[in-house]
């Protein structure tokens, strides 16, 4: 029997907070358990910010009729993970199959989270869902699996389960699989040319910035900002481009400071070129490309690097005046690709 001693620093390692349990690498049921899979499930307890993990308890020691551990982990009100098993559990009972989980031993297959709240008067937290889903991207990036490998038990169920309610299950998938590709909420900021100076927020809202830093030349009227996950680390961070020499300068903090890569890519005093920034490969990491009005053309880069183009194609009417290049994974792939307005 395999277990997962692992679990604890692969959470944290993700940005989730984890509490262990105290004997959670010894505690499980005997039996195979060869994970390969994420299954969520509810409690069907009713969780408050002033009693965050009401079945705690129940998870680690069981019921009448189920011994424990009734789960891998629970997940409390707050979004910590309480850290229950490292091995064998009794959470997922038989699977009829979903997805590329088979029929069988749903306990032998899956590692399971119990998110604390009733299912029924109550939905889960934002704090719960976010969480749940960075645990569930390190946790399947650690068993080599993708996205299509997290499943709900109702999707499992053979006995009419209703866990976890109020979420779309695909919806979930897409967002784990956008976390493991180090992708996750875009949010607003601003760039004032006067000062080279950016204001990042955290918060699709009002407020004070969470970044403000300068990032170029002073009073730099041919500065455009541009910005990426230069280095692949799930950030998105800041950069400059000068049209006049075609020179990119990229950092990979939200801070000021010297640039982590400065290179030339584009054609010298670049009337009418358009930096465009995207990840082009799916790599995971964002690099540069330009686009030509007068011809329609795009130029794009794998590495942030000078060089050739890697991509070069033309897409748009040509002498396009008036064409605004965007970019963006239109399809969910992982890839960057282009458009025009």
């Amino acid at each position: 029997m395999a277990t997962i001693p692992w679990l604890a620093d692969v959470l944290r390692a993700a940005g989730v907070p984890v509490v262990e349990v105290g004997g959670w690498q010894t505690r499980m049921r005997s039996g195979s358990f060869e994970p390969f899979g994420v299954l969520w499930h509810h409690t069907a307890a009713t969780s408050s910010a002033s009693n965050p993990a009401p079945a705690l308890n129940v998870c680690v020691n069981g019921r009448s009729d189920l011994a424990g551990p009734l789960c891998h982990a629970l997940v409390d009100y707050n979004g910590v993970f309480h850290v229950i098993s490292a091995g064998r559990a009794n959470h997922a009972g038989e699977s009829g199959g979903s997805g590329p989980i088979p029929a069988g031993d749903g306990n032998a297959m899956l590692i399971g989270w119990e998110i604390d709240y009733n299912g029924v008067s109550q939905a889960m937290t934002a704090a719960q869902y976010n969480n749940s889903v960075k645990a569930t991207a390190a946790v399947l990036k650690r068993l080599g699996r993708d996205a299509s490998y997290a499943r709900g038990h109702r999707e499992t169920s053979v006995t009419g389960k209703i866990d976890p309610s109020f979420i779309d299950l695909n919806a979930m998938r897409s967002d784990v699989a956008n976390a493991m590709r180090g992708r996750g909420t875009t949010t607003v900021g601003w760039y004032r040319n006067s000062d080279s100076s950016f204001h990042l927020r955290n918060g699709l809202s009002g407020g004070d910035s969470h970044y403000a830093f300068v990032l170029g030349p002073a009073n730099s009227g041919d500065i455009v900002p541009v910005t990426g996950d230069w280095d692949g680390t799930g950030t998105t961070t800041a950069g400059w481009y000068r049209p006049s020499d075609s020179s990119w300068h990229l950092r990979n903090s939200l801070s000021g400071g010297e640039s982590n890569y400065a290179f030339v890519f584009g054609p010298p005093n670049s009337g009418g070129v358009f930096p465009v920034t995207g990840d082009w490969n799916g790599d995971g990491r964002t690099t540069v490309g330009w686009y030509r009005a007068s011809d329609s053309s795009w130029h794009l880069r794998n590495s942030l690097s000078g060089g050739s183009s890697d991509l070069a194609f033309v897409f748009g009417p040509p002498n396009s005046g008036g064409i605004v290049p965007v970019t963006g994974d239109w399809n969910g792939d992982g890839r960057t690709t282009v458009g025009w307005y």
